[in-house]
């Protein structure tokens, strides 16, 4: 029982396949990886799979040299992208880098004018170069790639050589320090784009031994982890301005999020956007920024519907007091106030005028309003306010002083 108890709970807090939630246009969304088919077609990857109890093919995903190989399979036979991966360097994932790339391009498109040419900036490129490798193979952008480590810069490079893409992505290493403020010359780019380290030290990482995550260091941690890091950014970003049209980058901590987003609107940034990635059972985050106004007035029309979903929960409420009842104990209020209201009972329908906040015995502007008493059921009764003209916050202060009267 005990055991049996133990693996039901293991089943309970193990998250959730999230394959469905992937970017619509990530090719592993709806077909994952059929492994039997590659281990028939690439000998070299076979080597790390077996039959499993029920006659399918598995991956030991315990053994870093059978993710590297898994990695470059994938890279190879979907994207025919060769790349070699030192094993003391972060092994990439492709489903989330695809993931990211995807989201990019969905920025890309908000542009009120077209470019001929996108050119980004993949901040901490790594060994693998895997941004700039997929971003050019899917969307046939152009890249700095950019690097403190001179190991992983000299990895990268033969990664852009073996794939023939030097006229694409030039691979930069950089001093520590500035993350965009002295490496991008007077060049404009379109995005800038990062993947940072997500912890500040290495006990927080969790790392498991046992697990097939071998990586530097610098890959796993970084001062202040991604918080202070996408801080930065945000910082270079206000110094740079719309010269990055998108300044973007990854996050592995939901938290991140309430840190950074104050961040950017303290700094009077008001065009942003968040995401997640959906991949497995792994969840990150995205945040972007932009000083241009491209996609302003989706975002605009959003905010509006949802302001406007949030007026119409201020200005109604449900009572049990029958409508006629309702209308009448109002009107005697509106005389008790010295208001003018005309009342249609027959239609459930209230019209008047205030001056000022008369509940609270303040002086103020004239506002106008109409009530609709609409029935919900036998007993249950919703009296609808709707603003007409004056002053708005002393009406919204109105419909929440009748609100705890007539329904306390």
């Amino acid at each position: 029982e005990d055991d049996g108890h133990a693996r039901k709970k293991q089943r309970q807090n193990t998250p959730k396949n999230n394959n469905h939630a992937m970017h619509p246009e990530n090719i592993y969304k709806d077909t994952p990886p059929d492994f039997g088919m590659l281990a028939e077609k690439y000998p070299e990857f076979a080597k790390y799979t077996h039959r499993n109890k029920n006659g399918g093919t598995s991956v030991d995903w315990k053994n870093p040299e059978a993710v590297r190989e898994l990695t470059k399979t994938l890279l190879l036979n979907d994207y025919q992208i060769q790349i070699l991966l030192p094993d003391h360097h972060l092994c990439p994932t492709i489903t989330s880098r695809s993931n990211y790339l995807h989201w990019l391009g969905d920025l890309m498109k908000l542009r009120t004018e077209k470019a001929s040419v996108i050119q980004g900036i993949d901040i901490g490129t790594g060994a693998s170069c895997i941004y700039p490798l997929l971003g050019t193979k899917m969307f046939e952008w152009s890249f700095l790639a950019t690097d403190v480590d001179p190991d992983s810069i000299e990895w990268a490079q033969q990664n852009v050589d073996l794939n023939g893409w030097q006229d694409k992505i030039k691979v930069k290493q950089v001093n520590r320090g500035s993350l965009l403020m002295n490496n991008i010359g007077e060049e404009r780019y379109d995005f800038c784009m990062c993947n940072p380290p997500f912890f500040e030290e290495m006990t927080q990482t969790g790392i498991n031994p046992k697990a097939s995550t071998p990586a530097t260091e610098s890959e796993l941690i970084t001062e202040g982890g991604e918080q202070q890091f996408v801080g930065q950014m945000i910082q270079e970003s206000i110094q740079l301005g719309d010269r990055i049209r998108w300044y973007t980058s990854m996050l592995g901590r939901k938290a991140s999020l309430k840190i950074l987003m104050p961040q950017l609107k303290a700094s009077n940034i008001v065009n942003i956007r968040t995401t997640e990635f959906f991949q497995g059972r792994t969840t990150r985050w995205g945040i972007a920024w932009s000083f241009t106004t491209d996609g302003m007035r989706d975002l605009v029309e959003k905010k509006t519907a949802s302001t406007t979903k949030k007026l119409k929960q201020m200005s109604s409420f449900k009572t049990s007091i029958p409508p006629k009842t309702m209308l009448l104990k109002l009107q005697n209020l509106l005389q008790e106030w010295n208001a003018t209201c005309t009342v249609n009972m027959g239609g459930y329908h209230l019209k008047a005028t205030v001056t000022g906040r008369p509940w609270d015995g303040i002086e103020g502007q004239i506002f106008a309003f109409e009530l609709q008493i609409l029935s919900m059921s036998p007993k249950e009764f919703l009296s609808d306010f709707k603003f007409k003209s004056g002053d708005k916050d002393a009406f919204f202060g109105l419909v929440d002083h009748l609100q705890n009267l007539f329904t306390k």
